[in-house]
């Protein structure tokens, strides 16, 4: 009886061809599935022990200014007047262990011209003139304040995972008109944890979240007549 080696051969090949393929995949998908993320979770903490924490927080503002990266993207670099510019952001955990943040899409989206607004900021720039736009009645010079976020409005990324949102110009400077413009964003969070609030009590949820402020890179767009 002949034996065929060359077939043999080929068919070991494919097999074990076959089982990289598997292998690859489930690595691909067990990091895929890591870097997405995912809910936080907390302590739950009396209002009374807030003080201690906030100091914890504030502490550790500088220590952790890096710990995350915002950038931005556009769609493309040219668009026409009347026509919706979308900006990407994104905040990347940049180290290695799990990060907690606030979503910028929970945010206020305030005016330009403080640096201290708490909340996420567009400073849009005309190239032209070197004028930074005013979105108008939420231009402020003092600290804005808000209630406590909520629970759903953190998320945590894993080790440098990332939270992606989307935002369209024309609904933060629906005044806009045609000439070259830089964007940049401005991501401010100083709240830590969330108010959680029961039928019973109300409490606040310590996540140790990221506080500070950071700056996105800056991207250059052009609106045509």
């Amino acid at each position: 009886m002949k034996i065929n080696l060359h077939s043999k051969s080929v068919q070991g090949f494919w097999q074990i061809l076959k089982y990289l393929s598997v292998c690859i995949l489930i690595v691909l998908l067990c990091v895929y599935f890591r870097i997405q993320p995912f809910s936080p979770k907390g302590d739950v903490i009396p209002w009374e022990s807030l003080g201690n924490r906030s100091s914890r927080s504030a502490s550790q503002i500088d220590a952790r200014t890096n710990d995350i990266k915002v950038s931005i993207g556009l769609n493309k670099e040219k668009f026409d007047v009347g026509e919706n510019v979308d900006i990407v952001i994104s905040i990347r955990n940049a180290i290695g262990k799990d990060v907690i943040i606030r979503k910028p899409d929970s945010m206020a989206i305030m005016g330009n011209e403080v640096a201290n607004i708490h909340g996420l900021k567009f400073l849009v720039t005309s190239s032209d003139t070197g004028i930074i736009l005013d979105r108008g009645g939420l231009m402020t010079s003092v600290f804005i304040e808000e209630a406590f976020p909520f629970p759903e409005d953190f998320i945590a990324l894993h080790p440098y995972g990332k939270y992606t949102s989307y935002f369209e110009i024309l609904n933060i400077f629906p005044d806009i008109v045609s000439g070259n413009y830089t964007i940049q964003a401005i991501y401010t969070n100083y709240y830590f944890g969330a108010a959680v609030t029961n039928k019973i009590k109300s409490e606040f949820m310590d996540y140790d979240a990221w506080i500070g402020t950071t700056a996105s890179n800056v991207e250059s767009f052009r609106i045509v007549p």
